[in-house]
């Protein structure tokens, strides 16, 4: 290999080392962001996810689906308990920090058609 081809080599592998660091780099962080501002006691950055759809349950609240496509009763009272307190239900209404509204579900067994709602992040406080 001539002197040329050996600095060609080199630069070519001087950039996929270069571009594949950055590859790392964007997919890590950008997972992070994600989920840097939903609260340990809610989800562990594992269960919360923008809500999808709110559907109105026949017997008053909503189902909603996040995002993830988990799903989860809210009572229809939900609107009139304070933030950052764990009401009767045992889940925590808080303020969303983005312009969605998220919800953070986990379920007691994989095949639960419902899960369990942890906290509800809703956009304006309410």
């Amino acid at each position: 290999m001539n002197r040329v081809e050996r600095w060609a080599v080199a630069i070519l592998t001087v950039v996929f080392v270069v571009v594949a660091a950055i590859m790392v780099f964007a997919y890590f962080s950008g997972s992070a962001k994600a989920h840097e501002w939903y609260d340990k006691q809610c989800c562990s950055d594992r269960d919360c996810s923008p809500i999808k759809t709110w559907t109105k349950y026949k017997q008053g609240g909503w189902t909603v689906t996040t995002e993830k496509g988990m799903t989860a009763h809210v009572p229809e009272d939900w609107l009139f308990l304070p933030n950052d307190v764990r009401n009767k239900y045992g889940w925590i209404k808080k303020e969303s920090k983005d312009t969605k509204s998220h919800a953070c579900i986990s379920y007691e067994q994989p095949e639960d058609p419902m899960g369990y709602l942890n906290c509800l992040y809703i956009t304006g406080g309410t």
